[in-house]
């Protein structure tokens, strides 16, 4: 994996990863028969969410029929200009035209998180949901900062599937049912 000071180096690696090393890997179809289906989950927590955010996904052909989903855990959004050497605009761009090629995309971030305000959060995810037309799905972890720490109840709302939960208790377990929950959707 290449490394610079924007990560986009890191997104194309992972696309290539996928297209040439994984998906020659995976059975085709027969001949005749339906094309498989496959799953392909990008998570990135942090500054590695930089890169799975503008990952291009992968493409389907005559044998694989590929769904491409994105985790992001604590995106960086409001220092994303600093850790992309000022090309900030070029990730969001790359990441507007992933979710509008059909990409699914789930955002989580904490509600006490250190570096990107709640409500920054929030705005940027009424306005990606505004442009694509359709809700983004988003978790917002209450009592959670960015490194996960302090977590002790868990609130969130998938707002692009329309279902609202509510849960208080041990979070860790019911953030990955959540997570669990939304990738079998």
């Amino acid at each position: 994996m290449r490394f610079n000071d924007r990560s986009l180096p890191e997104a194309d690696d992972f696309a290539y990863l996928v297209q040439h090393l994984l998906l020659p890997l995976a059975s085709p179809s027969p001949p005749n028969q339906a094309r498989a289906e496959i799953e392909c989950l990008l998570i990135g927590y942090s500054a590695g969410s930089l890169s799975s955010s503008v990952c291009p996904p992968p493409t389907s052909n005559q044998s694989f029929n590929i769904r491409t989903r994105v985790i992001l855990l604590s995106y960086t959004l409001s220092v994303r200009f600093a850790l992309t050497a000022f090309h900030s605009s070029t990730f969001e761009t790359r990441l507007r035209a992933i979710l509008a090629a059909g990409t699914q995309m789930l955002i989580i971030w904490g509600d006490s998180d250190q570096f990107t305000a709640m409500d920054k959060y929030r705005n940027w995810v009424l306005e990606l949901g505004g442009v694509m037309g359709r809700g983004i799905d988003h978790l917002e972890i209450e009592q959670s900062d960015h490194f996960w720490r302090g977590t002790s109840s868990l609130a969130f709302l998938l707002s692009g599937s329309g279902l609202t939960y509510g849960y208080t208790g041990p979070t860790k377990d019911e953030m990955i049912q959540g997570i669990i929950k939304w990738i079998d959707s």
